[in-house]
């Protein structure tokens, strides 16, 4: 009886990266509810036996693959913190602009990590045990680097932090998937550029509400 050789360490990071691809893709059509490891091994032409090899449990491929999604987030705002010159609070409208950018350009990754909800589970998999967001540690870092500027003032800047994101979030996960709707909808609502400039204004002067007085 022949035995089948072994996959390279090259194949296996391959096959679990389409994997991952695929289980996006699945998790996207269907949401968490519906989405099954027997289907996406259907969907991947292989066992539910051989793809539990990879990955254990769905939830445990939900935080891969929003591990990914984050790292390509996370990336792009290390890019316009290295390359900023100017205020935190300025820093901080750049990112909020980033991030209803990512919103609008990259919608599949961004309704992934923010609109699809992680499947429940008893345990903990080693891939969810691991797993470290960055970029709301890099925001923290912003908020606390502006208090200690003077540039606003002095308050618990994780809550801070929590309050900004939100309105921004809030405004984005509301307006942005609109513009997967049918075409009248978006007359409706007017031009999403309008929209992202004023919530971007707005968020201005609110944060100039916030500036320490000297």
């Amino acid at each position: 009886m022949k035995k089948s050789r072994a996959r390279s360490p090259e194949k296996k990071a391959e096959k679990f990266q389409e994997i991952v691809t695929q289980g996006r893709e699945l998790f996207l059509q269907v949401g968490s509810q519906g989405f099954s490891m027997r289907a996406l091994a259907k969907k991947l032409k292989m066992s539910p036996g051989n793809l539990y090899n990879y990955v254990q449990s769905k939830r445990e491929l939900w935080f891969a693959t929003i591990k990914e999604d984050f790292k390509v987030f996370t990336e792009g705002m290390v890019k316009i913190v290295d390359s900023f010159s100017g205020s935190q609070i300025d820093l901080l409208i750049k990112i909020a602009n980033y991030y209803f950018d990512f919103a609008t350009e990259d919608f599949d990754r961004y309704k992934m990590m923010f609109m699809t909800p992680a499947p429940p589970a008893d345990t903990i998999g080693p891939i969810e045990a691991s797993y470290q967001p960055k970029s709301f540690e890099i925001m923290v870092d912003i908020v606390k680097t502006a208090m200690a500027q003077d540039e606003i003032i002095e308050m618990d800047p994780m809550l801070f932090t929590l309050f900004i994101w939100g309105i921004v979030h809030g405004n984005v996960e509301l307006r942005v998937p609109v513009a997967f709707f049918p075409k009248h909808f978006i007359t409706q609502m007017g031009e999403l550029s309008k929209q992202k400039e004023f919530i971007l204004a707005q968020l201005q002067k609110m944060m100039a509400n916030y500036k320490k007085k000297k």
